[in-house]
């Protein structure tokens, strides 16, 4: 399976990339700032935040360098299920995806322009450390039967350069 990996500036992202970069790196993580106060009121507050936010986002690391890739699920899934908690715990990744839909709750996601799931690539070979984020995404992609599932993932240091 051939993998075709686009390497974009932020700024240069799909809007929905974007915003799930935003919101990983400066509300999960809190490994970007902007001067913006971000406060409560639920995930879609925090969304509305985000959007109104974004040109700040844009304006300071706008010309840092992201992976994206439109991924197949059974890549993921083969990634997933060689993953040692889950190999431990589950005979299939579909008693897999029925225990993470029993046992977490997994928001509906917009099919069209759709957040991408944050690859982990801090070992050297990319998706070999599967998902950072967007394990909720991932499932509600898979139980919507979408043929692929949108992904983006960091590159090396020598491509963050902050405007």
């Amino acid at each position: 399976m051939k993998i075709k990996v686009k390497k974009v500036a932020y700024k240069n992202l799909p809007r929905s990339h974007q915003l799930a970069i935003a919101h990983y790196m400066a509300i999960d993580g809190e490994a970007w700032e902007v001067e913006y106060e971000f406060e409560g009121g639920g995930s879609g507050y925090i969304k509305d935040q985000l959007k109104k936010a974004l040109p700040l986002f844009i304006k300071k690391y706008g010309r840092c360098r992201f992976g994206i890739d439109e991924v197949s699920p059974v890549l993921l899934i083969e990634k997933i299920m060689k993953l040692e908690h889950i190999q431990k715990d589950f005979g299939s990744f579909n008693e897999y995806h029925k225990w993470y839909k029993k046992n977490c709750t997994i928001p509906r996601h917009n099919k069209i322009n759709r957040w991408p799931c944050v690859m982990d690539s801090t070992t050297d070979l990319i998706y070999n450390g599967v998902l950072e984020d967007g394990w909720h995404r991932f499932h509600r992609y898979i139980e919507a039967g979408h043929k692929t599932i949108p992904c983006v993932f960091y590159l090396p240091k020598e491509n963050y350069k902050y405007s």
